[in-house]
């Protein structure tokens, strides 16, 4: 739900996250406001863009599968 990063958030390394479905359901309590809002990250504030389908892992590696909890440019 929501979207991933714009270039400019990518290019600029903003302050936005993506975040798992798994965090997002276990710190959020599947809060579907938590889009466009701000969360503290590294004691910073950082704008949530999205969260993934359930399910979703990002390979890195054949074989093995990412365990990230959120992502940010």
């Amino acid at each position: 739900m929501g979207r991933t990063f714009t270039q400019q958030e990518d290019d600029d390394s903003q302050r936005v996250t993506v975040i798992s479905y798994a965090m997002w359901r276990s710190r959020f309590s599947r809060d579907p406001k938590i889009l466009g809002r701000k969360i503290e990250l590294n004691r910073r504030p950082t704008r949530s863009s999205a969260w993934m389908p359930r399910g979703f892992e990002f390979p890195l590696m054949p074989g093995q599968m990412d365990q990230s909890r959120l992502w940010c440019p």
